[in-house]
């Protein structure tokens, strides 16, 4: 099942969070969530990214997933691995080394984020 664009940005969103310590909070006088990294201490820094800059695609984005990529490995050991043998099963696939942890999907990039959701959740 492909996501939609809604459920890829909340993915992003997520690993903003999660994987790369980003803070989510409120625009002042809206109820809009909005996201900032972790490094922005004052409310002028804030305001500047929260309304000027959005949450990288890490999920689609390549380089995006690539610090995704580099932040689960940084965390353990993966493998890559790409099943493109025919239509049928055509695939990336994320694997933790000597472990159970696993994601699958169609592009390198989605397959990146699910497995970083799954690997920063534990």
């Amino acid at each position: 099942m492909t996501p939609t664009q809604q459920e890829l940005r909340e993915l992003d969103a997520w690993i903003a969070v999660n994987v790369f310590s980003w803070t989510e909070g409120t625009a002042s006088g809206d109820d809009r969530k909005c996201f900032w990294p972790s490094d922005c201490d004052t409310e002028k820094k804030r305001k500047r990214w929260i309304y000027g800059i959005a949450v990288p695609n890490y999920s689609t984005d390549p380089a995006a997933a690539f610090e995704v990529l580099r932040k689960c490995c940084e965390k353990r050991s993966v493998a890559i691995l790409y099943s493109g043998h025919s239509k049928e099963l055509n695939f990336y696939q994320i694997d933790l080394v000597g472990g159970r942890l696993f994601s699958q999907s169609e592009t390198l990039e989605l397959a990146i984020a699910k497995f970083a959701q799954k690997l920063f959740s534990k």
